[in-house]
């Protein structure tokens, strides 16, 4: 796709209703993607004229190209240094026993799996947690 991309940008400006220029719809050839799977706008910067639309009303998965715009507004809402946590919580613990319930509260960490939440639970018995005497809650509420 970034050779699609690349040759949407050096293109010379195309009349409108003209479809795809033959520079992309030969590039999407090679590559055995159809023009039926391909949306494209091309708009002038500054007066925001469509110069090139394909498929435009089309429902279609968005390109990989999408993470820059996600990517951008999470480092501009977020900051460069945000990490995800998840808070591993409880009410009591005696002698080897945790008395009362564990709360483990998410905080939309995608890289919480199954191997880090044995991981964490192995930390509790390496700190000498033998039995949970209560329930194991999980607290959502983040989202």
């Amino acid at each position: 796709m970034r050779v699609i991309f690349a040759l949407l940008l050096s293109l010379p400006l195309v009349a409108l209703g003209q479809g795809l220029p033959q520079p992309v719809a030969d590039a999407l050839k090679r590559a055995n993607v159809p023009e039926s799977a391909v949306g494209v706008v091309v708009r002038e910067v500054g007066t925001g004229r469509t110069l090139v639309q394909h498929n435009t009303a089309k429902a279609l998965n968005p390109a990989s190209v999408m993470k820059l715009a996600t990517t951008g507004a999470a480092l501009d809402l977020l900051g460069p240094a945000f990490t995800f946590k998840t808070d591993f919580l409880h009410t009591g613990e005696a002698n080897g026993f945790l008395e009362g319930d564990l709360y483990i509260k998410g905080g939309g960490d995608p890289r919480l799996t199954y191997e880090r939440i044995w991981a964490a639970f192995q930390q509790l018995r390496n700190r000498g947690v033998l039995e949970i005497r209560g329930d194991i809650v999980l607290d959502r509420s983040y989202f």
